[in-house]
């Protein structure tokens, strides 16, 4: 009943504030919870959790760009850029959380790994993995919009200024974006875990012991490959989006951008226009 109560507290205040902006931020949402669901059930079925996470990376990224920011420039820069980082951080995380032995539960939960592994088939170290991808997908979607969005406006004010000045404004914006994500990241990992620390605390645990358990181990991760994703989607989404806007494929998009709106004004879809 809270769960409904908040939903609906959350659903109000959007359409209040946000207009025809706020419905689609709804809808945005509804249609990424769906994607988890399918994610899971692809799962299920016998995919591979990472490649699944993946896949599933890359359709949210579709619905939060496209659907909710729009068909343009700036958002097909982002994408291209997200798709770029989840495939070089697939790698770099795989690697790690096999090294760090993570795999979704604490060392006291072993017999429950060991038999979630057998009943459902499912190799829970990848399943780890997955969630960790998952995880960081929303914070360099919205990194990578940031900076792309500013980089857009600036080669629209500035219509004569070339790659390289572009790629150096959308540095300077990506540095003053990624000192507050990163400051979001650390708080919600603080936040997310005090009661965990204090526990911690209280029965004498020495910082080794805290460091090397399995629970701040994954979470540690967690957080350390969302920071890094942010990092790393600052200097590809300047590029990409530099490069985009100032050769033919941004004419390509600005027909595309036109049609599109053209066809939502025919067959009367003012609810997907962007507000």
């Amino acid at each position: 009943m809270t769960l409904i109560i908040l939903a609906g507290i959350l659903a109000v205040l959007l359409l209040l504030v946000g207009g025809r902006r706020g419905l689609r931020t709804i809808l945005t949402l509804t249609l990424n919870l769906g994607v988890f669901f399918a994610m899971t059930g692809l799962i299920l079925k016998g995919m591979g959790p990472v490649p699944a996470a993946v896949l599933a990376c890359i359709v949210i990224c579709i619905v939060s760009l496209f659907f909710n920011c729009g068909f343009n420039a700036k958002s097909v820069a982002s994408f291209l850029s997200v798709v770029f980082v989840v495939l070089a951080l697939w790698a770099l995380v795989q690697g790690i959380g096999r090294g760090a032995h993570i795999e979704g539960f604490s060392s006291q939960q072993r017999e429950q790994i060991e038999a979630y592994t057998w009943i459902i088939n499912i190799d829970m170290g990848d399943l780890a993995v997955a969630c960790i991808l998952i995880g960081f997908s929303g914070a360099i979607i919205d990194t990578a919009i940031a900076v792309s969005s500013a980089q857009y406006e600036v080669a629209h004010n500035n219509p004569r200024m070339q790659i390289a000045g572009l790629y150096r404004s959308g540095i300077r914006v990506g540095r003053d974006v990624l000192g507050t994500t990163c400051n979001t990241l650390f708080f919600a990992f603080l936040g997310g875990h005090a009661t965990l620390i204090i526990w911690y605390a209280y029965v004498g645990w020495s910082i080794p012991e805290i460091v090397n358990s399995e629970i701040f181990m994954e979470t540690f991760l967690r957080s350390a490959s969302s920071a890094l994703g942010c990092v790393l989607i600052m200097p590809v989404t300047s590029l990409i989006t530099a490069v985009l806007l100032r050769s033919r494929a941004n004419a390509v998009i600005r027909d595309l951008e036109r049609r599109l709106h053209d066809w939502k004004r025919r067959h009367h879809l003012p609810y997907l226009e962007r507000r």
